[in-house]
């Protein structure tokens, strides 16, 4: 290629086959972003097929960029080449499958996993614990393409797509319990609409949250995560309670609502940041920005500081038993929850 593409290039797909009848070959795609410079692999391709076959290639590269196919095989054989197709990088914001990471605890929207139930809203996606009155986890994509103008409700709310026979708490469950009624959601990552901002008022999104930690150091990890979208990221965050025992503005409490609702130990939360793009599991690599934060349910905490709390993803992992990025490729999903910060 004697050109640049100058829309980048997110998805490439070629047509190759091993020509006539000669022998299994292999291939390989290489990328320059200085007018062909410098060239850099973007991947090696075995060629085993005689009849055409479409191959796959995540570039993702944003700009200007041209690409060059080589023989990489030290044998002879030729190789066919026939169409070459190259969809733009596009970096517009968009709303994307929340748990296009994993599942952490293959939840299952099935009445008889009443403590790992799988609720699945348009904004978020959560497993329910019925005997803890809490969700195991919260998951939800943030980009500036959730942001809106839309006012905060404050209109706590059963959830009512909970089934009969699993505990269904009530904002009063929460009234006079010294805790605060905690997003895991926030209110702000859904103001696109207000239907967006009503469901992040829905029980099933709350843990009781010592009050000075959620209105401070919790919002301020929430507000970081905001900015971070508005700048041209977008986030797949994970967040849950830790344990058992709380301290409120009046002690510590193992439970509230007449043992209804556990008051978690410790609060935690995943992040995963990447630039605003398509394919994002193909994106992920070793060097992806991914945060893990374990905070103490406790009315000591305070301030902006919530980077103290940092721990890796593999100990939230340790303690709660969850499998986060578990679709991300092994090799660097083994990276990435290994970081110490």
């Amino acid at each position: 290629m004697n050109f640049n593409l100058s829309n980048g290039a997110s998805r490439i797909i070629v047509s190759n086959a091993i020509y006539g009848v000669d022998q299994s070959s292999q291939w390989s795609l290489w990328s320059s972003v200085d007018d062909g410079l410098v060239w850099l692999k973007v991947a090696n391709v075995n060629c085993t097929k005689h009849t055409l076959y479409k191959d796959t290639i995540y570039a993702n590269i944003s700009g200007k960029v041209r690409f060059e196919i080589r023989h990489s095989s030290l044998n002879t054989s030729r190789i066919n080449i026939d169409d070459l197709y190259i969809e733009d990088f596009d970096t517009t914001a968009s709303q994307d499958y929340h748990l296009t990471l994993g599942n952490p605890s293959n939840a299952q929207t099935d009445i008889a996993f009443p403590d790992n139930y799988l609720l699945a809203k348009d904004q978020y996606i959560l497993s329910y614990n019925s005997s803890k009155g809490i969700p195991n986890w919260v998951g939800w994509h943030m980009s500036s393409a959730w942001h809106g103008s839309a006012p905060r409700k404050d209109a706590f709310k059963a959830d009512a797509t909970l089934p009969t026979s699993f505990i269904r708490i009530k904002p009063s469950d929460y009234t006079n319990s010294v805790f605060d009624r905690g997003h895991m959601c926030p209110s702000e990552d859904r103001d696109l609409t207000t239907t967006d901002n009503l469901q992040t008022f829905l029980m099933t999104n709350m843990i009781p949250q010592a009050p000075n930690c959620n209105q401070q150091t919790w919002r301020y990890l929430e507000q970081y995560c905001q900015t971070t979208a508005q700048n041209g990221k977008e986030l797949y965050i994970y967040s849950g309670g830790i344990g058992s025992g709380g301290s409120g503005s009046k002690g510590l409490f193992t439970t509230i609502a007449n043992g209804k609702v556990v008051v978690p130990q410790f609060l935690w939360k995943v992040i995963v940041v990447l630039p605003n793009g398509p394919y994002d599991l193909n994106r992920i690599t070793a060097d992806t920005k991914v945060i893990a934060v374990k905070v103490p349910n406790m009315n000591f905490v305070t301030g902006i500081n919530w980077s103290q709390y940092r721990v890796s993803v593999d100990k939230i992992e340790s303690l709660t038993g969850l499998n986060f990025l578990a679709d991300v490729d092994d090799s660097i999903e083994d990276v990435l929850e290994a970081q110490v910060p």
